[in-house]
């Protein structure tokens, strides 16, 4: 059962860009990301709270009010989320409460989800060699980002109340323990 869901999320994922998307090259841009050393991203960069990008060297971001080191989208994945494709999805940073505000946060939170089971189930996926690419992806920063953003939809009816069972796929697919 496990191996047919995992051959449909895919083609789930690909179907919700629009219709007139490649997708054939989208498909091979994945095949290929999951084989490169970087996987979705170019380099490593810190993302500043006041929004500056610096490279990377030891505490970059104290004078810009801190920030996180992670990964920065590669060309190939900033076209793919452009077209509605959200793949390399970090939580490290994220604003919670500002993204549970967000109109399409179901959307994004949805893609999310299937890109964690992927993750899961596909040896990595595109983060299949960037998981060994150093300074990519902060664990840490990953575990606090996905707690903060469960404990807001947890403070949240709709997601307490009628969406429940997709908290509880968060909470059972997010980075979020200590």
């Amino acid at each position: 059962m496990n191996l047919k869901i995992l051959l449909l999320l895919p083609l789930l994922l690909l179907s919700v860009a629009s219709a007139g998307a490649d997708t054939a090259r989208y498909q091979q841009w994945i095949q290929e990301m999951k084989e490169q050393p970087r996987g979705p991203f170019s380099r490593v960069r810190w993302f500043c709270a006041d929004g500056t990008v610096l490279p990377p060297k030891a505490y970059a971001c104290r004078p810009h009010g801190g920030g996180v080191q992670h990964g920065e989208w590669n060309d190939r994945t900033l076209e793919l989320r452009r077209e509605g494709y959200l793949v390399a999805n970090l939580l490290a940073g994220i604003h919670a409460d500002e993204a549970l505000a967000a109109p399409d946060f179901e959307n994004v939170y949805g893609q999310r989800l299937v890109e964690r089971f992927l993750v899961a189930m596909d040896d990595g996926w595109i983060f299949r060699k960037a998981l060994f690419y150093r300074g990519a992806i902060q664990e840490e920063d990953e575990r606090a980002g996905g707690r903060a953003l469960l404990l807001a939809m947890l403070s949240s009816e709709q997601w307490s109340g009628p969406h429940f069972l997709a908290l509880r796929t968060g909470v059972k697919l997010l980075p979020h323990g200590a």
